[in-house]
């Protein structure tokens, strides 16, 4: 497994995770869904913009499943229950 892939499958819906945790904490009315989709729109523009053509020097990285999309559903996903979590025990 290279690093490109361990950094997007474990580390970057951690990071993610964490990022949403402190937003929920600090804007606690914001809905999950609207977060987890900017988190996950900094990744794709990040990828974009800087990790395919400056580190891959390809775009060829966006036809990977497990390589970029399955580690883009993940972040998103993981904003989204972070969200939940915390939005669930504001409302306690």
């Amino acid at each position: 497994m290279n690093t490109t892939l361990v950094v997007h499958a474990v580390v970057a819906p951690l990071a993610f995770g964490m990022l949403s945790w402190l937003f929920f904490k600090q804007f606690p009315q914001t809905s999950p869904a609207a977060v987890s989709l900017a988190m996950v729109s900094i990744v794709i523009a990040l990828d974009a913009l800087v990790v395919a053509p400056l580190f891959e020097r390809s775009y060829a990285m966006f036809r990977s499943l497990p390589g970029t999309w399955i580690p883009f559903a993940s972040i998103l996903g993981a904003a989204y229950i972070v969200g939940r979590i915390v939005g669930r025990r504001g409302r306690s």
